[in-house]
């Protein structure tokens, strides 16, 4: 008998801190945005944090760390307890920072754990409403009979949407020129004042000047039409291949947090992007919820840097 009440003795001690650790987290999960309040970014955390943490059956609170890009936001969750209670909130930009400096400091694929991608949007092509460029075929005629007359803005040189330039005019052999700007605000005003003749920008950030009937979208970056803009066409099917970039957030945690409590986090993300008033929310901000498993992610966050990596070597591009 004694034998057998000293089994169960450590069997309780060594199953009690599993199941603890199951039900991590178990205390207010502190979600850090690199941005500021009131920005895309910081919406589309806040959205989630109320849905995340009914799942989780906690607190999820979002507290913005902006400053050096989003590298203040993830020193700060890099030095935390990896325990599922303070979580980065990260976007695409993380991976092209990372292509353009392999020692950048904290690194995403060395200093984190994924936990999941939450959302995405589609990088988009825009003139104009007036533009005579009505497609993506007019505008590679054009530069290619008067190469290096056209331009295009963006939200400046190390963003996401200068790579998709690049892969358009690798893609296309267009010549076409680079005008960056701080911001894809100030890149779209450009456009709109005939500064600039077209513009790469997320749908997210385009979507109010296509609906005031402001600009035209040519083409969407991506495998697939998004039901957020039907109408407007792949750069595949516009006749230029393998342009595809899509905008993304996700939760990073600290490496080292157990699997455990990263799969439980990943399962609620998953959880929440069912539920049809998260969606909708996210749709009026051309944004839609895009889950993954944390291996998927991962994997995604990997071949993204690989990708821009590529992309910045054969461009030739230089950080500014």
């Amino acid at each position: 008998m004694r034998a057998i009440r000293a089994a169960i003795v450590v069997t309780a001690a060594v199953l009690a801190p599993l199941a603890a650790l199951a039900q991590s987290p178990d205390r207010p999960v502190m979600l850090v945005v690199g941005a500021s309040p009131g920005g895309g970014v910081d919406r589309t955390a806040r959205i989630l944090a109320q849905e995340l943490g009914a799942r989780l059956h906690v607190d999820v609170v979002v507290e913005n760390r902006a400053g050096g890009g989003t590298r203040l936001a993830g020193d700060y969750v890099a030095k935390a307890a990896p325990d599922g209670h303070t979580l980065l909130f990260t976007t695409g930009e993380s991976t092209v920072d990372l292509a353009f400096d392999a020692h950048a400091t904290p690194s995403i694929l060395r200093d984190f754990t994924p936990v999941t991608r939450v959302a995405v949007t589609p990088t988009i092509l825009v003139v104009r409403a007036s533009s005579p460029m009505k497609s993506v075929g007019d505008v590679v005629a054009r530069a290619q009979r008067e190469p290096g007359k056209l331009n295009y803005s963006t939200a400046g040189v190390k963003s996401t949407m200068h790579l998709v330039g690049e892969i358009f005019k690798r893609e296309s052999r267009a010549d076409i020129v680079h005008i960056p700007y701080k911001g894809s605000v100030p890149a779209l005003t450009a456009l709109m004042g005939g500064d600039v003749d077209m513009t790469f920008v997320s749908l997210a950030s385009a979507l109010p000047y296509l609906d005031a009937g402001k600009l035209r979208a040519l083409a969407v970056a991506d495998t697939r039409r998004t039901p957020l803009a039907p109408n407007v066409p792949t750069f595949a099917e516009a006749g230029v291949r393998d342009v595809v970039s899509v905008i993304w957030n996700g939760i990073l945690a600290p490496v080292g947090t157990p699997v455990a409590v990263v799969e439980r986090i990943a399962n609620a993300v998953a959880g929440v992007s069912s539920s049809p008033a998260y969606r909708r929310q996210l749709a009026t901000m051309a944004e839609q919820p895009a889950p993954t498993s944390p291996a998927q992610f991962g994997t995604m966050l990997r071949d993204d840097v690989a990708t821009y990596a590529r992309i910045i070597g054969s461009a030739g591009i230089l950080a500014e």
